[in-house]
């Protein structure tokens, strides 16, 4: 029971170490895409603008589940 306790404790330390070392890669992206994104909406290409738009709210949607998984890890690491 201790060992299992003791794997525990370090999975989710190594979970937080790497959720640390990745956010910034991770914001990185995020502005690559929008960038990318935005001259989408620039074209004059109606289907340019709503793939822009469609991949805006890709974008939005897959941050906010992803920021409610890591917020999630977190609150669990602080419990145990």
């Amino acid at each position: 029971m201790k060992i299992k306790n003791t794997i525990e404790s370090f999975v989710k330390r190594q979970f937080n170490i790497i959720i640390i070392a990745i956010s910034p890669i991770i914001i990185a992206i995020d502005l690559l895409l929008l960038s990318s994104i935005t001259e989408l909406l620039r074209e004059s290409s109606d289907v340019a603008v709503l793939v822009g738009l469609l991949l805006i709210s890709v974008g939005i949607i897959t941050n906010f589940f992803l920021f409610k998984f890591i917020f999630k890890q977190f609150k669990q690491s602080k419990k145990s």
